[in-house]
C-alpha cells in the first residue's frame, strides 16, 4: 500500500547587520601584573613609540622560582595591552629586587636592579641590567654594572643620555672609593653597552652614609645624581639631600652642593626629574617641622641646569594631617611639574591610605591644588611613581589590594591629563594602532532564526588607515600617519564594511572608527648665527622650526651661551611667532659659541640648538693694503688694490675683490673668494700644513689655488687657473677642484700614500670647460675631465677618471680628445665622444672609449700591466662606411685582460697573458697576443676571442687560443706555437670563413706534434687549412674546402657527430696534406684526398640518395671506405663513389651503391660492397685483390688494356687469379675461375 509523505519547506530569514560606531572609552584605572601574590617596587617609562613600559619586582614564582624576580609588561598609549608580562631578569637564583626602568633613544628601553644571584658578583649584593626594544624582545643580555665587586652594591636609578647610552647610579659598600659605610656609585654605557665612563664615585664628601640615590639627564644632555647624605658637612643634622651635575661623559659640571635649605632634623627619600624649560627640580621627604607640623611632609626645591636655586625649599603637600611620605616627582611636557606622595587615609577606620599629588608651574607656583590620584579607595594604596607622556600628560603608578582580596598586593597605574584629570580616552588616537574582536562588531546585529553569525568578510577599499583582518576573529585598525593633522581635543573619523553570515545569507554593515588627535612634539630645527659687525646677534630661530599639528610655537627659555649671553626678544608684540633670540657675546672674543633653547608647542617642549660664529670685521679700500686676521673666525674683505690678507685660525670669509690678491686662511674651514685679476690664494698657510675643511673661489682671472689638510673646495672659476688640493699626509681626506672655463691645471697634491683606512678618501677633480690638465694623487681619486682636449693623470691608487663627464653625453655634445693615465692602481677611466687616448697602467683596470655616436671616432686604449677590463664602448652604429671604419684601437698588455669591441672596425691585441676578447659589431682585426711574429720562449698565454658580427680577422698567438670567428666571413689564424705546438681551437661560425692553423713550425717531437689545432668551420663555405701538427678539423655545413697540411689529421667535411637524413653539409674537397691523415667526408658529394702517408678516408652515407663522393688515397697505404652504408633509392643507385688508391698498398672498401674501385699502384685489396661496382685495373696496378666480385653484377674495367690483349682467367685454389697478356694483376677470393668470361670485363678500343 502507498504512503503519502508530505514535506514542509523550513525557509531561512537573513540576518540584520547594524552600524557599528566604536568610540568608547577606556577603564581609567589599569591592574598592571597578572599573577597575584607580593608585587613591590614599580617603576615606568614612556617609549620613543609612545608605547608605556611597566616593571615591578614580584614574587609570584611563576616564572622565577626563586624568592622574587623582575616582571615587565607593555601598553599602548592608551593602555591597550603590547606584550603581556614577562620576566626581565635572566638568572633565576635568589632574590632580584629594586627594579628602575627607562626608555632609550631608538625606541627601546634598559632595566637595572639589585640582585645576589652570585652569578657575576659573588658578594652580598650587585647591580645588574638587560635591555629590550620596543616589543620586549633582547636587545642586550643581562650583565653586571658594577666594576668593584666586594659587599654590597644595591638601589639603582638608571637615566638616558644623548646617542642611546645611559647612565646608572647606585648604593655602593665596597670601601674601593669612599671609605666611610656607604657612597653613591655610577657608570656610563653607550648604545650598544660598550663603556663610556669606568665606575666613579658620585659623592665627594667620604663621610658617613651616602645612599638612596636618583639620576635625572636634562636637556642640555648633562645629567644630576641626588642622594641622602649622613655627612653632616653642609646639613649638621646629619641627614640632607644632596646633588651634583656631571657631562654625559662623566666629567663634573658642578661640584657636590646642599639641595634642602633647612638643616633641621631628617631630610630623606630624594626624587629627581628634569624640566622642560632646562633645569631640574628635586623633591624629598621632611620632618624638620617647619611648613607641616604633623609627622612628616614632602618638600621641593627647584634648580638651573647649573645649579643654581630658582626657589626656595617649599612644601609640596597642602594637607598636613598624618605622614607624608614616599615623594615622586616629574617634569611635564608643558613645562609644569608634578609631585605625588603617600598619605595615610583619615576618614577610613580601616588601615588605609592614598596617593596624593600636587602641580607647579616651573617657577614652583601651583597649578593646581593637591587631589587624589588613586581611583580605588578600598585598602592600603601607597607608593606612587610618575612617568611624564609624551602628549603633555602623566602616569602614576602605585600599589593597591586586589578588588575581591585585600590581602594581595596589585600594581596599578592611571592616566591623567596636564591638569591631573583623568584621561578620557576614544578607543584610538593618531599614533596607535588597536586591535578589536569580532564579537564587538557583532553585538549589536540579530538573526530572527536565532542562527549564530559570524563575520566572514572585511572591505578596507575607503579607509585611510589601515585595517587587517588577523585570522583569528579580531581585526587591527592602525591610523598608519594619517591623522597626524589632528591636534588634541581634535577628532577624525575612518570607515570600513564587513560582511557578516548566519550561514545560509549574509548582509552587511559600515562601521566607523573614531580618532583621537594627540599632541605631536615640534621640530626644532639647527640654526645658526653669524657677527660680522660690533652689534648683537639677532637669531629668528622660529623660522625654520615646524609643528605638524600647526600648533603656533614659542620660545619658551633661552640659555647663554660659554662665551656670551642671550635673551628673548618679543619685538614689542604679544605674538609669540614674532620673537627672536638675541645674543651679546663677551667683550674682546671671537671664535664659536653654542647655545640652547626651549621650544613649545603649548604642550610639548623639545630643545633646539643655536650655533654662533664671532668673527672680526675688516673692509678695505682700493689701496694696496696687508690685512692680519686673528687666530678667530675673521671676515675681511679687501676690496680694491693688490692685497695680502692673512687670517691664522677660526672660521674665515676672506675676500680678495680686485686686484691681484694673495690669501692665506691659516687653520680652520674658510670661505676664501679671490675676486677679479690674477690671484695666489691657500685655504691654509703658505707651502706648511695647516688643518681646516676650506672653500676657495678664484673667480676671474688666472689664479692659482692651494687647499690645505681638510676636505678642502676649489674652484677656479673663468680663466687659466691652477689649483692644488695639498697634501694631506697619511690621513688624506676629500677635496673638491674645479678647473672652471679656461685652461687649468688641476693637482691632487695627495703626495704621500694614504693609510688602508683612508685610502679611499681621494680628491674630486673636475676640469669643465677648456683644454685641463688634470693631475690625481696617491689616494683613490675620481676625475672628470669635462668639455675641451685634456690631459689626464689618475697618479696612485684605485681611481675613477672620465675624460668627459661622469653622465652620458649625447649625440653632437663636443667633449673634445682627451689623453688619460690611470698611473698605479686598480683605475676605471671612461672615454667621451671624442678621440680619446687611454692608458691604464699598472693595476687591475676598467677602460670604456665612449661611444662617439654615429661619427665613431678611433679611440686607442691601452691596458697596461694587470688585470684589465677594455671597451669599445661604441655602442651605436656609424653612419656610413666611412665612420664604420673609424673604430677603436685596444692592446691589452701583460695581465689576464678583458677586451670588447664596439659596433665600428676595431684593431684589437691582447698582449701578453690570458686574454678574453670580443670584437663586437664591424670588420674587426684581433690578435690575441702582439701583431708582430711572437719569437721562441715568448708567452702570450691561454686567449679567446670572438669576432662577433662583420668580417673579421683574428690571429692567434703562440699560446693556447680559442677563436669565434661567429657571423660574417672571418679569417682565423690559430698562430705559430713555434716548436712547442699548443692546441689552439679555431672555431668559424656562420658566413664563408677562412680557418688557418698558423702552426707554420714543426713541432719539436711527438709529445708536441700530438698537440695540434682543432679548426671548425660551422655554417658557410669555408677554407680550412691545417698546420704542421696533428689536427683536427670538421667543415661543417655547406661547401667547403680543406686542407690538412702536415701531421696526422683528422678532417671532418661536416660535422663529427651523427646527422639526420635531409641535413645538407655541401659539396666538400678535403686534402689530408703529409701525414697519415683520418678524413670523413659528409653527405654531400665530396672529394677527399689523402696525399701523402697513410690515409684512412671515408666518403659518408648519403642516405638513399648517394651522392657520388671522390676518394683519393696518394701515397702511402690508405684505406679507403665508401661510407654509403645505407641502401639508396633506385634513381640513386648509380651514384656510387669513385675510390682510388693511389700509390702504396690499399685497402678500398666500396658501399650499397653502385661504386667504382680503382687500386692504382701497388698490391691493393678492393671490396666492392653491395650493388654492382666497376674495379678498375691498368698497366701500372699491382697484383691486388678483389675480396667480393659477384658474377653477373661487377665489372672488370680493363679499358687500360688494348683490345688484342689476352685476359686469363687461372684457379689457384679456391681463388681465381687475372691474368693479362701472362702477368698477373688480380686475385678474385673464393670465386671460380669458370664463373668468369668475356662478359665479366672490358678491354680498351685500342
Amino acid at each position: 500500500m502507498d504512503q503519502l509523505v508530505s514535506a514542509t519547506a523550513v525557509m531561512n530569514t537573513p540576518p540584520t547587520a547594524t552600524d557599528d560606531l566604536l568610540d568608547r572609552t577606556l577603564p581609567r584605572e589599569l591592574v598592571v601584573n597578572q599573577q597575584a601574590n607580593v608585587n613591590l617596587n614599580w617603576s615606568s617609562t614612556e617609549l620613543a613609540g609612545g608605547e608605556i613600559v611597566v616593571i615591578w619586582e614580584s614574587s609570584d614564582q611563576q616564572q622565577d622560582t626563586s624568592l622574587s624576580g623582575i616582571k615587565a609588561r607593555i601598553f599602548d598609549a592608551v593602555g591597550n595591552e603590547l606584550v603581556s608580562e614577562f620576566l626581565v631578569n635572566e638568572r633565576t637564583w635568589s632574590t632580584q629586587t629594586t627594579a628602575d626602568v627607562t626608555a632609550l633613544e631608538g625606541g627601546g628601553f634598559i632595566v637595572t636592579w639589585t640582585s645576589d644571584d652570585g652569578h657575576d658578583d659573588t658578594s652580598s649584593y650587585g647591580v645588574k641590567a638587560r635591555a629590550f626594544d620596543s616589543r620586549g624582545n633582547e636587545v642586550i643580555s643581562e650583565f653586571l654594572v658594577n666594576e668593584a665587586t666586594t659587599h654590597r652594591q644595591q638601589l639603582p636609578a638608571v637615566s638616558p643620555l644623548p646617542g642611546g647610552g645611559f647612565v646608572i647610579v647606585w648604593e655602593s659598600m665596597d670601601g674601593q672609593d669612599d671609605e666611610s659605610v656607604w657612597g653613591i656609585k655610577a657608570r656610563i654605557f653607550d648604545a650598544s653597552r660598550n663603556e663610556v665612563a669606568s665606575e666613579f664615585l658620585v659623592n665627594e664628601k667620604m663621610l658617613s652614609y651616602q645612599v638612596e640615590a636618583d639620576v635625572a639627564t636634562l636637556p642640555n644632555g648633562n645629567f644630576v645624581v641626588t642622594w641622602q647624605s649622613y655627612d653632616g658637612e653642609d646639613d649638621t643634622s646629619q641627614y640632607g639631600i644632596k646633588a651634583r651635575i656631571f657631562d654625559p661623559l662623566g666629567n663634573e659640571i658642578v661640584p657636590e652642593f646642599l639641595v634642602n635649605e633647612r638643616t633641621y632634623r631628617t631630610q630623606r627619600d630624594p626624587a629627581i626629574s628634569a624640566l622642560a624649560g632646562g633645569g631640574f627640580v628635586i623633591s624629598w621627604y621632611s620632618d624638620d617641622g617647619v611648613d607641616d607640623t604633623s609627622e612628616g611632609a614632602v618638600k621641593a626645591r627647584i634648580f638651573d641646569d647649573l645649579g643654581n636655586a630658582v626657589s626656595s625649599e617649599f612644601l609640596a603637600n597642602q594637607s598636613t594631617e598624618g605622614l607624608q611620605t614616599s615623594p615622586a616627582v616629574v617634569g611635564l611636557a608643558g613645562g609644569d611639574f608634578v609631585v605625588a606622595w603617600q598619605t595615610p587615609d583619615l576618614s577610613s577606620t580601616l588601615r588605609a591610605g592614598e596617593v596624593q599629588a600636587r602641580i607647579f608651574d616651573a617657577a614652583g607656583n601651583e597649578t593646581v591644588a593637591e587631589f587624589s590620584v588613586n581611583e580605588r579607595s578600598l585598602g592600603y594604596i601607597r607608593q606612587p611613581a610618575l612617568t611624564a607622556l609624551s602628549d603633555g600628560g602623566f602616569m602614576a603608578s602605585y600599589s593597591g589590594p586586589d578588588a575581591t582580596d585585600l590581602s594581595e598586593r596589585r600594581v596599578m597605574m592611571r592616566q591623567l591629563n596636564a591638569d591631573g584629570t583623568a584621561y578620557n580616552h576614544l578607543a584610538m588616537n593618531e599614533n596607535y594602532a588597536k586591535t578589536i574582536g569580532f564579537d564587538e562588531l557583532l553585538a549589536n546585529d540579530s538573526d530572527p532564526d536565532g542562527d549564530p553569525l559570524e563575520v566572514i568578510g572585511i572591505d578596507t577599499g575607503a579607509t585611510q588607515g589601515v585595517v587587517t583582518d588577523n585570522g583569528d576573529g579580531t581585526f587591527t585598525y592602525d591610523p598608519a600617519g594619517a591623522f597626524e593633522y589632528l591636534d588634541v581635543g581634535e577628532v577624525g573619523s575612518d570607515s570600513f564594511s564587513y560582511t557578516l553570515s548566519d550561514g545560509v545569507d549574509t548582509a552587511s554593515a559600515n562601521v566607523t572608527l573614531i580618532v583621537n588627535g594627540v599632541n605631536d612634539a615640534p621640530v626644532a630645527g639647527p640654526d645658526n648665527g653669524v657677527r660680522i659687525s660690533d652689534d648683537p646677534v639677532i637669531i629668528d630661530v622660529l623660522a625654520n622650526d615646524t609643528d605638524v599639528d600647526g600648533d603656533p610655537l614659542r620660545i619658551v627659555s633661552v640659555s647663554d651661551g660659554a662665551h656670551g649671553g642671550a635673551t628673548i626678544d618679543r619685538r614689542g608684540t604679544s605674538d609669540p611667532g614674532d620673537d627672536v633670540v638675541i645674543y651679546t657675546p663677551t667683550p674682546g672674543y671671537l671664535g664659536a659659541d653654542t647655545l640652547s633653547y626651549a621650544l613649545s608647542d603649548g604642550t610639548a617642549v623639545v630643545t633646539g640648538t643655536i650655533s654662533v660664529s664671532l668673527t672680526q670685521v675688516f673692509n678695505g679700500s682700493d689701496a694696496d693694503e696687508q690685512v692680519e686676521g686673528t687666530a678667530f673666525g675673521d671676515w675681511i674683505d679687501g676690496a680694491g688694490g693688490n692685497d695680502q690678507i692673512r687670517s691664522y685660525g677660526g672660521e674665515d670669509t676672506l675676500f680678495g675683490g680686485t686686484g691681484t690678491d694673495q690669501i692665506f686662511g691659516g687653520e680652520g674651514a674658510d670661505l676664501i673668494e679671490g675676486g677679479d685679476d690674477n690671484d695666489l690664494l691657500f685655504g691654509g698657510e703658505r707651502w706648511t700644513r695647516t688643518t681646516g675643511n676650506d672653500t676657495v673661489f678664484g673667480n676671474a682671472g688666472y689664479d692659482t689655488l692651494y687647499g690645505s689638510d681638510g676636505a678642502d673646495s676649489l674652484d677656479g672659476g673663468a680663466g687659466y687657473d691652477k689649483l692644488n688640493g695639498g697634501d694631506e699626509g697619511d690621513t688624506a681626506t676629500t677635496d673638491t677642484i674645479v678647473g672652471g672655463d679656461g685652461n687649468d691645471i688641476l693637482d691632487s697634491g695627495q703626495s704621500q700614500a694614504p693609510t688602508y683606512l683612508t685610502r679611499m678618501n681621494g680628491d674630486i677633480l673636475l676640469g669643465e670647460a677648456g683644454n685641463d690638465t688634470i693631475l690625481g694623487g696617491m689616494a683613490e681619486d675620481s676625475i672628470e675631465g669635462g668639455s675641451g682636449d685634456d690631459s689626464i693623470d689618475g697618479g696612485a691608487g684605485d681611481d675613477r677618471i672620465w675624460l668627459g663627464l661622469a653622465t652620458v653625453a649625447t649625440f653632437g655634445d663636443d667633449l673634445g680628445n682627451g689623453f688619460a693615465w690611470g698611473g698605479d692602481g686598480d683605475d676605471a677611466i671612461y672615454g667621451s665622444n671624442g678621440r680619446n687616448w687611454i692608458s691604464g697602467d699598472a693595476g687591475h683596470d676598467t677602460i670604456t672609449g665612449g661611444d662617439d655616436g654615429a661619427t665613431a671616432d678611433r679611440d686607442t686604449l691601452f691596458g697596461g700591466a694587470g688585470r684589465d677590463e677594455i671597451s669599445s664602448g661604441q655602442v651605436e652604429a656609424p653612419i656610413n662606411a666611412v665612420y664604420q671604419t673609424h673604430g677603436d684601437a685596444m692592446y691589452g698588455g701583460e695581465g689576464d685582460d678583458t677586451i670588447n669591441g664596439g659596433l665600428a672596425d676595431d684593431v684589437i691585441e691582447g698582449g701578453r697573458n690570458d686574454d678574453m676578447i670580443t670584437g663586437g659589431g664591424g670588420n674587426d682585426m684581433i690578435w690575441t697576443g702582439l701583431s708582430l711574429v711572437p719569437q721562441a720562449g715568448d708567452d702570450y698565454g691561454a686567449d679567446t676571442a670572438e669576432g662577433g658580427n662583420g668580417d673579421d680577422a683574428i690571429y692567434g698567438s703562440n699560446g693556447r687560443d680559442l677563436l669565434f670567428g661567429d657571423a660574417g666571413n672571418d679569417t682565423l689564424t690559430g698562430g705559430d706555437d713555434l716548436g712547442t705546438a699548443d692546441a689552439d681551437t679555431l672555431i668559424g661560425g656562420s658566413g664563408h670563413d677562412v680557418l688557418l692553423s698558423g702552426q707554420v713550425e714543426t713541432p719539436l717531437n711527438m709529445n708536441y706534434q700530438a698537440r695540434g689545432d682543432e679548426l671548425l668551420g660551422g655554417s658557410g663555405n669555408d677554407t680550412i687549412t691545417g698546420g704542421a701538427a696533428d689536427d683536427f678539423i670538421e667543415g661543417g655545413r655547406n661547401d667547403d674546402v680543406i686542407d690538412g697540411a702536415a701531421g696526422d689529421d683528422i678532417i671532418y667535411t661536416g660535422l663529427s657527430g651523427s646527422f639526420a637524413l635531409g641535413d645538407d653539409y655541401g659539396a666538400d674537397t678535403a686534402r689530408g696534406g703529409e701525414g697519415s691523415d683520418q678524413i670523413f667526408g659528409s653527405n654531400g658529394t665530396d672529394e677527399l684526398h689523402g696525399e701523402g702517408g697513410d690515409d684512412t678516408i671515408t666518403g659518408g652515407d648519403d642516405y638513399t640518395s648517394a651522392d657520388s663522393d671522390l676518394l683519393f688515397g696518394g701515397s702511402g697505404n690508405d684505406v679507403l671506405i665508401s661510407g654509403q652504408i645505407s641502401t639508396p633509392t633506385a634513381a640513386s643507385l648509380a651514384n656510387g663513389d669513385v675510390l682510388d688508391g693511389g700509390a702504396g698498398n690499399d685497402d678500398l672498401t666500396g658501399g650499397l651503391a653502385q661504386d667504382t674501385l680503382i687500386g692504382g699502384d701497388g698490391n691493393d685489396t678492393l671490396t666492392g660492397g653491395g650493388a654492382a661496382d666497376d674495379f678498375v685495373f691498368s698497366t701500372t696496378s699491382g697484383i691486388d685483390t678483389v675480396t667480393d666480385f659477384t658474377d653477373g653484377v661487377d665489372m672488370i674495367d680493363l679499358t687500360a688494356f688494348g683490345s688484342g690483349a689476352t685476359v686469363m682467367f687461372v684457379q689457384n685454389e679456391t681463388d681465381t687469379e687475372m691474368r693479362i697478356d701472362d702477368i698477373l694483376y688480380a686475385i678474385f677470393s673464393d670465386i671460380s675461375a669458370s664463373a668468369f668470361d668475356s662478359a665479366d670485363y672490358e678491354l680498351g678500343i685500342l
